[in-house]
């Protein structure tokens, strides 16, 4: 086996998703403070899907299908994204969520005369920090008897499916791979980079939903028959759940938590792997 690739006219690639936007109810860059405050049920932004690679053309050597674009990063910090330096006092941060991350687009099919299929797009990761985002290693975030309860971080987008390779009398083309599903977010609650700060807090039940699962990996497009027939594509890895079911905290972050109660909180499911694409095999 093993596909040819035609050097006909070949499509062009899907474009990638954008970002959705961070920071559901603040967004801050500067200093923040926040007292006997309550932030509930709000939501950043999803990423948006990859566009489809086009279909290979029909020249005498076989266009390629273009490649999946990539899906978009979803939004983080699902009540307050912060840059700069933020102080909470008696707070409630409560069904707050991540955005999730967009889909893959998938790869464009043949048209004929043995073009390979385009690859899949790889999905988008999800939004971090279900209630906070502290994405800077300048400055603190506080927190003093706050409760930071039922929050998520956003889900990893599927991978885009490959393109179907195409058939002639001689060679088959390929079937392109599959897109990787993305990553889950990570930190329930909070997601920190910097210098973080608890005191007398309640961080419970966040990503009790599980909804910081990893994306499905995109199948695998199926090989295109002929005398020498073509290979079907490798399938798309899952994405990585969600990890620090409350808190995540970066390499260079640093977390000092006194009097406080962590409890009955959820890390979330890896993506399931995608599918194989098929060969044919009429024999050389």
């Amino acid at each position: 086996s093993g596909g040819f690739g035609g050097d006909g006219v070949s499509e062009g690639d899907g474009g990638s998703g954008g970002s959705g936007g961070s920071g559901g109810a603040i967004c801050s860059t500067g200093i923040l403070t926040l007292t006997s405050c309550d932030l509930t049920r709000n939501l950043a932004g999803s990423g948006n899907p990859g566009g489809s690679g086009g279909n290979g053309g029909s020249d005498i050597n076989g266009g390629d299908g273009g490649s999946g674009g990539d899906g978009g990063s979803g939004g983080s910090g699902g009540a307050i994204y912060n840059t700069g330096t933020l102080t909470l006092d008696d707070c409630n941060l409560t069904t707050n969520n991540a955005g999730p991350g967009g889909d893959g687009g998938n790869g464009g099919d043949w048209a004929r005369h043995g073009g390979r299929g385009g690859q899949g797009g790889q999905g988008g990761e999800g939004g971090n920090g279900g209630a906070i985002c502290y994405n800077t290693n300048i400055g603190s975030l506080t927190l003093t008897n706050c409760t930071l309860t039922s929050n998520n971080t956003g889900y990893g987008g599927n991978g885009g499916n490959g393109g179907n390779g195409g058939s002639a009398t001689l060679y088959g083309g390929d079937g392109g791979s599959g897109g990787d599903g993305g990553s889950g977010g990570s930190g329930g609650a909070i997601y920190n980079i910097g210098t973080l700060l608890m005191d007398k807090c309640t961080l419970s039940e966040n990503n009790k939903e599980l909804m910081g699962y990893g994306g499905n990996g995109g199948d695998g497009g199926n090989g295109g028959s002929a005398d020498k027939d073509g290979d079907g594509g490798d399938a798309g890895d899952g994405g990585n759940g969600c990890a620090g079911g409350a808190v995540f905290n970066v390499g260079s972050g640093t977390i000092t938590v006194t009097s406080s109660s962590i409890i009955n909180n959820h890390t979330c499911s890896g993506g399931t792997g995608g599918t194989g694409g098929s060969g044919h095999d009429n024999g050389d």
